[in-house]
C-alpha cells in the first residue's frame, strides 16, 4: 500500500502571504471546452480543447474555465496561483482511471496556490487531487472513485483549504480513505461531506500544525472518522519545529457529524493540546477501538492536553466497543473531558482504559468515580434524529459547556446561551420568551456609564436603552450577548444624567424591561485626546505617511484618489492591510466604502478590519450577504452579530470599527450624512487582538468594493 512515497520532506521556508500593492497585474482567463481546438486561441469563443494543453499555456494568476462535458485527467500544474474551475453555470468532469499507475494523480499541483473549484473529478491511480505545494484551494468539488486517496497534502504544502466538497467512494484500487495530510500546516478542512471510504475518512499527520476540521458529515466509513495524528515514520517530521514529534500540534476538531465507521469516530494519536468539542457520533466503533479513541503514537509523543467537551457518542443499536477506549500512554498533562452524552442503545455504555494498574473497563458511574473526569457529562438517549439533530425534547439541549472557540453550530446557526451538546444547536426560534433582567445598577464617572444586571433565564441577548434624565424618547444603545451582564456606554456629556433599562430576547421574543437605573456623567472632561496614528486617502500628496498597503486575494488596483478591489478571485479573505506599522490593540478605524458589484450569499462581504495577522485574517464590521445587514466577522473563526441596515450598491458610506478593552463598536452610515452620535453596533466574547488595520473586499468573487478616507487613530 503506498505511503507518503514521493520524496523527502521539502523546506519549510514559505512564500510571502501578501503581496505589495503596486506588484499587482492585470490577469487573464482562458477557456476549454470538448468541442474545442488546442491550436486556437483558449478564448470563450475560440476555446482550446484539453485541460492540460491550457495548464501548460497559462502564466501565474490565470484561470482556466471549463465547459461542461468530460476531459482527461492525469492533468499536472507547475506553475503558481492555477485556478482550474467549471465555466460558471456549468459543470465540468475530470476523469482518470484508478488502476492505472501511469496516471498517478488526477490533478496534482506541484506549485504554490492551485485552485480547483466547482469540478466532478472522477478516479486517479493515488489521489483525486494531490498539492505538493502550499496555499491551495479545492472548493465546491465532489472527488470520487479513486485508488487511493481522496485529497492528498504532503508535508511543506501549508495553507490549503477544503470546502464545500464532496469525497467519496475512494480507495477502490487499494483501499483508502478521503483526506491525507502529512506535516501540511494549517490545513482546513469545512463544510464537506465524506462518505463510502475504504480507510480512514480525514487522517491528519506527521506533525501538521494549526489544523482545523469543522462541520463536515462523514459516513460509511470502514476506517476512522477522524484522525487527529496517526503514525508516521521520523522522516517526515520537522525536528526543529517539532522536536519532540507530535503527530498533530493544536487541532481543532469541532462541529462535525460522524455516522457509521468500523473504528473510532474521532481517534487522538500524539496530539499536542487537542480541542475535540461539540460533535456527534453515530455508530461508531462498531469493529475495533472506541467511539472515542485516546491512544500515543507509539513510536514518538502521547497526547499533551487533550480536551474533550459537548459531544454526543450514540449508537442506535447496542455494541461492545467502549464509548471511551484510552490506551496504556494515551495521554499525559491532563485530560479534559466534560459535558459530553453517552448511549449505547439503551444498554449502559462501556468505558476503557489501560492507563491504570491491570486497566480499567467499567460503566459510566464507575468510569467518573474512577478517574475524576466527565464530572458534567450524562448517559442516556440524545435526542437526536438519524442525521444529527437535536429533537424539541432532547436533553442534550442547554446541557453543555459555552467555549470561546465554538461559535456556531453544524449548519452555521449561532450557538447562543447554555451551549448545546454535540453538533446541533437547537433552533432558538421555538424557545419561550425570556424572563427579564434584574437588578440593573448603573455607575458614571468621567463621560462614561457602566451597566450591570443580572442574568436572565433563557437569554440569547441583551436589549439596553437609553434617554436624558428629563426626556420620555427612549433609544436602543446597544445589544449585548447572553452572556454578558455589565456594558459600558462611553463618550457621553460630561456632568449629564442619564436613565437606562435593559431586556432581554430571544427568537420567541422580547422579554419586560428590567428596573430603569440613573447615572450622572462627572464634571471632567468626557473624551481623552484622541491620536492618529495612519491616514491615507489613497492620494499620495494627502497621505499623512508612506502607503506600506500589502494585499491578500483579489485583485488591487490604486487609480483617482481610490483604492479598489477590483478581481473576481477565489480566496477568503480579500483585505489590503497597513504593513509595517505597529498599532495597539485599541485603536479605532475609519474609512469610506463603496460596493461596486455584489453577488449575494455568504461570500458577499465588504467593509472594515482591524486586527490582521500576516494571512490577513482578524476583526471586521462588513456588509453582508444582502443589501439588509451588517455584521461583525472574525475570519476563519465565526459571524458575529448581524444588525439590519439597509444600504445600495453603487453608493458611499462610511465605516467606523473601534476596538476598546476586548469590545467591538461599529457604526456605519451614508457618506454626506451625519454621523451617529452612539455606535450602533457591538460584539463582546471576542479576546482582544492586536494586528493590522485594513480594508476588506469581499472573498470568491461574490463582491468588489472601492475605498477611499482611510484613517486610524486611538
Amino acid at each position: 500500500m503506498p505511503s507518503n512515497r514521493d520524496r523527502r520532506p521539502p523546506s519549510r521556508r514559505r512564500p510571502p502571504l501578501f503581496d505589495r500593492l503596486e506588484s499587482r497585474i492585470a490577469l487573464s482567463g482562458y477557456y476549454v471546452s470538448p468541442a474545442g481546438d488546442d491550436s486556437a486561441a483558449g478564448t470563450v469563443d475560440a476555446p482550446w480543447k484539453t485541460v492540460q494543453h491550457a495548464v501548460a499555456s497559462a502564466a501565474r494568476g490565470d484561470v482556466i474555465n471549463l465547459r461542461a462535458g468530460s476531459y482527461n485527467g492525469g492533468i499536472y500544474v507547475e506553475t503558481p496561483d492555477i485556478t482550474i474551475r467549471s465555466f460558471p453555470g456549468e459543470r465540468a468532469t475530470i476523469v482518470a482511471p484508478s488502476a492505472d499507475p501511469a496516471v498517478a494523480n488526477n490533478l496534482w499541483f506541484n506549485a504554490t496556490g492551485g485552485r480547483a473549484v466547482n469540478l466532478d473529478l472522477r478516479g486517479g491511480y493515488y489521489y483525486g487531487v494531490k498539492f505538493e505545494k502550499g496555499g491551495g484551494l479545492v472548493d465546491g468539488c465532489k472527488v470520487t472513485d479513486t485508488g487511493y486517496f481522496g485529497i492528498k497534502i504532503v508535508p511543506g504544502a501549508d495553507h490549503v483549504t477544503i470546502t464545500r466538497t464532496e469525497v467519496g467512494n475512494t480507495g477502490v484500487a487499494q483501499g483508502g480513505g478521503g483526506i491525507d495530510d502529512v506535516n501540511g500546516d494549517y490545513l482546513t478542512i469545512r463544510d464537506c461531506y465524506i462518505h463510502d471510504t475504504r480507510g480512514d475518512a480525514i487522517m491528519v499527520k506527521g506533525g501538521a500544525i494549526g489544523v482545523v476540521i469543522e462541520r463536515n458529515r462523514i459516513e460509511n466509513s470502514t476506517g476512522t472518522g477522524i484522525d487527529g495524528g496517526q503514525w508516521t515514520d521520523s522522516v517526515w517530521f520537522d525536528p526543529i519545529q517539532n522536536p519532540r514529534l507530535y503527530e498533530i500540534i493544536e487541532p481543532v476538531i469541532r462541529n462535525n457529524i460522524v455516522i457509521g465507521t468500523d473504528y473510532a469516530g474521532i481517534a487522538l494519536y500524539g496530539a499536542l493540546r487537542a480541542e475535540v468539542s461539540n460533535n456527534t457520533l453515530i455508530d461508531t466503533a462498531r469493529i475495533g477501538q472506541g467511539s472515542i479513541y485516546v491512544a500515543s503514537a507509539e513510536r514518538f509523543a502521547t497526547n499533551l492536553d487533550p480536551t474533550i467537551v459537548n459531544n454526543i457518542v450514540t449508537r442506535t443499536v447496542a455494541g461492545p466497543r467502549p464509548m471511551v477506549f484510552i490506551t496504556r500512554d494515551g495521554f499525559a498533562g491532563t485530560l479534559t473531558m466534560d459535558h459530553n452524552r453517552y448511549n449505547n442503545a439503551g444498554v449502559d455504555p462501556g468505558f476503557w482504559s489501560q492507563r491504570s494498574g491491570p486497566g480499567f473497563f467499567g460503566d459510566f458511574d464507575s468510569w467518573r468515580a474512577t478517574f475524576g473526569i466527565d464530572a458534567g457529562s450524562s448517559s442516556g438517549e440524545p435526542g437526536i434524529d438519524a442525521g444529527g439533530h437535536l429533537l424539541a425534547n432532547s436533553r442534550s439541549i442547554d446541557a453543555g459547556r459555552s467555549l470561546v472557540d465554538v461559535v456556531d453550530d453544524f449548519d452555521r446557526e449561532p450557538r447562543t446561551g447554555a451551549y448545546d451538546i454535540g453538533a446541533d444547536e437547537y433552533p432558538a426560534a421555538l424557545r419561550a420568551v425570556p424572563s427579564a433582567p434584574t437588578g440593573l445598577v448603573a455607575a458614571g464617572s468621567s463621560g462614561r456609564v457602566t451597566l450591570s444586571w443580572a442574568a436572565a433565564d433563557d437569554a440569547d441577548s441583551y436589549l439596553i436603552e437609553r434617554v436624558a434624565a428629563d426626556g420620555d424618547d427612549w433609544a436602543r444603545v446597544a445589544d449585548a450577548d447572553a452572556g454578558v451582564t455589565s456594558w459600558l456606554d462611553a463618550g457621553l456629556d460630561a456632568a449629564t444624567t442619564y436613565r437606562y433599562r435593559v431586556r432581554a430576547a430571544n427568537a420567541a421574543g422580547d422579554s419586560p424591561y428590567s428596573n430603569t437605573a440613573v447615572a450622572t456623567t462627572s464634571a471632567d472632561a468626557a473624551t481623552p485626546g484622541v491620536a492618529t496614528l495612519f491616514a491615507d486617502r489613497f492620494d499620495a500628496a494627502a497621505a499623512t505617511t508612506a502607503r506600506p498597503w500589502a494585499t491578500v486575494g483579489g485583485d488591487w488596483a490604486q487609480a483617482d484618489g481610490l483604492l479598489r478591489q477590483t478581481g473576481l478571485g477565489f480566496g477568503e479573505p480579500e483585505k489590503a492591510s497597513v504593513a509595517g506599522v505597529a498599532f495597539p490593540a485599541d485603536i479605532e478605524v475609519r474609512a469610506r466604502v463603496r460596493v461596486d458589484t455584489w453577488a449575494g450569499g455568504d461570500y458577499a462581504r465588504a467593509g472594515v478590519s482591524l486586527g490582521d495577522d500576516a494571512a490577513g485574517l482578524g476583526y471586521n464590521l462588513v456588509f453582508h450577504r444582502d443589501t439588509n445587514t451588517v455584521q461583525f466577522l472574525h475570519d476563519h473563526v465565526a459571524w458575529g452579530n448581524g444588525y439590519a441596515f439597509a444600504w445600495q450598491v453603487g453608493t458611499w458610506y462610511r465605516f467606523a470599527l473601534r476596538q476598546q478593552g476586548g469590545v467591538l463598536y461599529g457604526k456605519v452610515w451614508a457618506d454626506g450624512q451625519a454621523e451617529p452620535a452612539d455606535w450602533m453596533f457591538r460584539q463582546d466574547g471576542w479576546p482582544g487582538r492586536a494586528g493590522a488595520p485594513g480594508l476588506n473586499g469581499g472573498s470568491y468573487a461574490a463582491s468588489t468594493a472601492s475605498f477611499d478616507d482611510f484613517a486610524v487613530t486611538t
